[in-house]
């Protein structure tokens, strides 16, 4: 005979409704059974989603539901053994429902069963009526196959807590009774990670007529100021000593307070602080043992444990009614925790009727953590401010206007909200030249190319629209992704990308309009320029503009500052230095910014709002970022002041950020004449090659000898070293960072990749230009470092005798010996060595030298040290201050600074002794078999080889300029003479090139 459960007998007197108020239901209650009623009568087996606010009676509803389905079997899922038992006593005893007169007082209850564990008699459970478990206990995910039970073993499932049922073992127990009916009972519709939960919604009762039905009382928010710093020694004496207090009242005599924080050695700490203050605290963690956990329990309930310290213990299924008094130590980080916290405080009780009191600081994590946790728990509606009055009336007021700002755009598709779209803080600024007429065309709509449903860089895009005044645009595109380990099509995922473009109109004439793009990846955010700019009409904004807009901001502290070398670095020397930790700004020494210009940087701010953040710039990339993720009308809120900063700055106590470091200027003309140009660092190593594979390090590049450099133009030569007569490629530069080919082949690879060409590179990574009045450009910023102009760079000017010497002629000629090179080899070879040290002088004249004469010396202990000797004729034999004697040299032994950290010298050096490589070196002093088993090319001496293992080098470099005097050159910066200026600037070059990496000196005369 089968068997008849006990809500399918005949014999239980269950009313829903027999006549208004009888049963004598709570309107939540009455409001969700009759929604649950009406939805099983058109969709028996459909997952019915119940939510109401916490306290408003779902014990009465869960041990309804069984009757009004006539279920044979009820299972019944919690989250916690808490609940788990009052679940089984409510179901076993019927108390909800004989308390509002539902049932039968004669009716006998329903055999109940509480599994523990997970070794399941599932046999013995088709003899009861009602199981609750804990889905760690009962979720098929957790079972081997031959264990799982009959699908049809359940007809009803009841899931509490349902904001859990997204998680994968709650989920399975759903899955796995597909034709059970199931109701989902929780008070938080929502979760905090953004997943939906299962079903549909059924009913849902307003927090508004929660108040009004009593359900809840008002809550006293304390929030307590404390002077700065707020440290959390500070906080918890504060709190602690607020709720001592609350507790001593009369008013609060059968009260008891609930302690939170977030780590159990907090709750030992804390424990402490109370107990000086008079209050016995009891600590309830994980650990705690169960029997002492159930005496801790009802101990507070009673009122003899007048407070309990939790960690995380008590969010669901303990219910305290004589809680009044919250000491908030350490705010909950999700939305159903703060939830479900605030929910147990706020919850009325006849017998305890008085207030609550939360009390907490107000420390810059009060108003996010508590507001926004509140805002999703009673998103509907402004009545909660009877609740927290002080933290929730703000964000009521901002969802409405945030609300009425959304309402402009095109409804998105069913798939996402537009209220959830949260653009991080960021924009690259990119100005309209004054007088260049340009719109993006918003004013007629989404532009074509950027609409719903076209394509844009391969991607589709899913939703396109503009908010009511036509300033901003949200693009979200998506495309389908799987792993590159992947050659099939079954690993496949959306993947979505989000852009906001925002047009921004100055009403001052003398102000650029701007542009202002924001999209994390490059590629989307450039294709979206070239659409709305495709006659490249923008530029990058001003980089000094930039920074006083970063300046505008009120900076708490600087962690991250980064400067470029504006005298480009070669490999082993910074061509880019970061400098990070608190403060920084007031750490950095001369030595660490001289000669450098502001690349980014990165500081704690405090914005309108008064929240704190992270706000970073980067120059060279006109963007300007802040670490918030905010709505879209916030968004436009952001962008519309950082315009405001950008065109009209304002002045703050913190001041300008390192004033004496050059923040460059956006690259508006050139400053001829070019004294020299380099390689861009980021190429340095990044294997591009020319078609026959010489990598570009080891090329040079120079101003084209006959072509001079306009204030719009600027002309480059890119040659090998190896042969000075052969330009490998030649091109015109203008100002706005564009390339042209003059001649020669623009050809280049990188790896096996695909080809580019010098053109695109170098747009893409500008040369560093300098120029004769001291500026240096990259690209879209100009550079000029400090400078003195009667200051001589720490340069050694070495006055020589030059007696019978031609200072007109370099190099040696027939039946002569008075050219300069034969002065510094007998300058060189004169020299005596120190007691046991070796010593080696060497001639490398030519195309690609490293230097026209090399000393090497290497003392008794070891130590290295090298010199690099560059010798230029003076285009005079009378000694003076002319700029043709300098320019040449200074660049050449600027550039050779690259040896001084290259790792292959001695390879090379033993490569041109033995004629290998040329041009060839030869020895004028020292042991060539000595210096060779240096450079590891004698097998039986391999102990002495360095090549391998390059040691330090003690360095210095010197230029030989017979034709510069000293005397005239200081005369003439005194006197402020062009030429004298313009020695000067090639000297500070030389001296800011090689930096640290070797002492410079400069034989000249007096």
């Amino acid at each position: 005979m089968l068997r008849v459960s006990h809500y399918e007998s005949d014999y239980v007197d269950f009313a829903l409704m027999r006549k208004p108020g009888d049963p004598a239901w709570r309107r939540p209650q009455v409001g969700a059974l009759a929604a649950i009623s009406s939805q099983w009568t058109l969709e028996p087996e459909e997952r019915l989603l119940v939510s109401i606010p916490t306290g408003s009676g779902k014990t009465a509803i869960a041990t309804a539901l069984p009757y009004l389905a006539r279920a044979k079997r009820t299972l019944v899922v919690v989250p916690s053994t808490e609940l788990r038992g009052q679940l089984s006593a409510a179901f076993r005893s019927q108390q909800d429902l004989l308390a509002v007169g539902a049932l039968n007082r004669a009716s006998p209850g329903p055999i109940v069963e509480e599994v523990k564990g997970r070794n399941i008699d599932w046999s013995r459970l088709q003899q009861v009526d009602v199981v609750v478990a804990l889905p760690n206990s009962i979720s098929p995910d957790h079972m081997d196959e031959a264990d799982l039970p009959d699908p049809g073993l359940f007809d009803l499932l009841i899931i509490d807590e349902a904001h859990h049922a997204p998680a994968k073992t709650w989920r399975a127990i759903l899955d796995h009774f597909p034709s059970a009916r199931a109701v989902l009972l929780t008070a938080t519709p929502r979760r905090a990670d953004g997943k939906l939960l299962p079903g549909t919604h059924a009913y849902h009762f307003p927090l508004r007529a929660a108040i009004a039905e009593g359900i809840f009382h008002s809550v006293l928010p304390r929030v307590l100021e404390l002077g700065s710093p707020i440290t959390d020694e500070a906080k918890d004496e504060a709190i602690a000593a607020e709720v001592a207090s609350q507790l001593s009242l009369a008013e609060h005599a059968t009260s008891v307070a609930l302690i939170r924080v977030n780590t159990v050695a907090r709750a030992g700490i804390v424990q402490a602080i109370y107990a000086r203050k008079g209050v016995d605290a009891q600590v309830l963690i994980g650990s705690t043992s169960i029997a002492d956990r159930e005496d801790i329990l009802g101990g507070w309930r009673a009122g003899r444990i007048r407070a309990v310290v939790a960690v995380d213990m008590l969010g669901e299924g303990v219910n305290v009614p004589n809680l009044r008094i919250v000491g908030y130590h350490d705010k909950h980080k999700s939305t159903p925790a703060t939830m479900q916290f605030i929910g147990r405080l706020a919850r009325a009780n006849a017998e305890y009727p008085q207030q609550s009191v939360l009390v907490t600081v107000h420390d810059e994590d009060v108003y996010p953590a508590l507001q926004g946790a509140l805002r999703e728990l009673y998103r509907e509606d402004a009545d909660w401010a009877t609740i927290l009055p002080t933290l929730i009336d703000e964000e009521i007021e901002r969802e409405r206007r945030d609300r009425e700002y959304l309402s402009a755009f095109d409804d998105p598709p069913e798939s996402f909200d537009l209220a959830a779209v949260k653009p991080l803080t960021r924009a690259v600024l990119l100005e309209v030249p004054r007088g260049v007429p340009f719109d993006p065309g918003f004013g007629e709509g989404v532009p074509d190319g950027l609409q719903a449903g076209q394509r844009l860089l391969g991607r589709h895009i899913a939703y396109a629209g503009l908010n009511q005044h036509a300033t901003q645009l949200v693009i979200i595109t998506s495309e389908t992704e799987k792993p590159k380990w992947y050659s099939g099509t079954e690993l496949t995922r959306s993947v979505f990308e989000l852009a906001v473009v925002s047009w921004q109109k100055s009403a001052d004439i003398n102000r650029s309009h701007l542009l202002l793009l924001n999209a994390q990846d490059l590629g989307l955010l450039n294709a979206i320029r070239e659409i709305l700019d495709p006659s490249n009409i923008l530029r990058n904004g001003n980089p000094g503009f930039l920074q006083e807009a970063f300046d505008s901001v009120e900076r708490l502290s600087v962690s991250s500052v980064g400067v470029r070398n504006t005298f480009a670095a070669v490999p082993g020397t910074p061509a880019y230095a970061t400098f990070a930790g608190s403060g920084i700004d007031r750490g950095l020494r001369e030595a660490d910014t001289n000669g450098r210009g502001l690349g980014h940087a990165m500081a704690q701010v405090r914005v309108d709002s008064g929240q704190a953040t992270t706000a970073g710039l980067a120059v060279n990339k006109s963007k300007y970022w802040e670490t918030r993720y905010l709505g879209l009308r916030d968004y436009e809120a952001f962008v519309v002041d950082l315009a405001r900063r950008y065109w009209f700055p304002r002045p703050t106590e913190s001041g300008p950020l390192l004033p004496n470091v050059s923040k460059g200027a956006r690259t508006d003309e050139f400053h001829p004449p070019v004294i020299a140009v380099e390689l861009n660092p980021a190429l340095l190593g990044a294997s591009y090659t020319l078609p026959d594979g010489c990598p570009i390090e080891e090329l040079e590049i120079a101003p084209l000898a006959d072509r001079e450099a306009t204030q719009s133009q600027v002309f480059l030569r890119v040659y090998d070293p190896r042969d000075e007569g052969i330009d490998v490629w030649t091109a015109e530069m203008t100002v706005n960072g564009k390339f042209t080919t003059l001649g020669g082949s623009e050809e280049l690879h990188r790896g096996m990749g695909n080809s580019t060409t010098f053109n695109l590179l170098f747009e893409a990574h500008p040369p560093l230009i300098y120029f004769g009045d001291g500026r240096s450009t990259m690209g879209p910023v100009t550079f000029q470092p400090p400078r003195t102009e009667s200051f001589l760079p720490d340069v050694d000017l070495v006055p020589s005798s030059w007696e019978s010497v031609d200072i007109t002629r370099e190099t040696p000629r027939p039946n002569r010996t008075d050219s300069i090179h034969e002065w510094v080899q007998e300058t060189l070879v004169e020299v005596t060595p120190e007691p046991g040290a070796s010593r080696w002088v060497l001639h490398n004249d030519g195309g690609g030298e490293i230097a026209d004469h090399v000393v090497i010396q290497r003392n008794l202990g070891g130590r290295m040290s090298i010199e690099l000797w560059h010798s230029k004729p003076s285009s005079n034999s009378t000694p003076g201050v002319r700029v043709t004697d300098m320019e040449v040299v200074t660049q050449q032994a600027a550039k050779s600074r690259r040896h001084l950290t290259d790792r292959q010298l001695w390879n090379r050096i033993g490569r041109r002794l033995t004629g290998a490589e040329s041009p060839r070196l030869t020895v004028l002093a020292g042991d060539r078999e000595d210096l060779l088993a240096l450079c590891g090319l004698l097998p039986d001496r391999s102990d002495e080889s360095i090549a391998e293992r390059p040691p330090h080098l003690d360095s210095k470099i010197v230029i030989v300029q017979p034709g510069l005097s000293v005397q005239r050159l200081q005369e003439g910066l005194h006197a402020g003479t062009i030429s004298a200026g313009q020695v000067r600037e090639f000297l500070v070059f030389f001296h800011n090139a090689v930096g640290g990496l070797a002492r410079t000196e400069v034989r000249c005369s007096s």
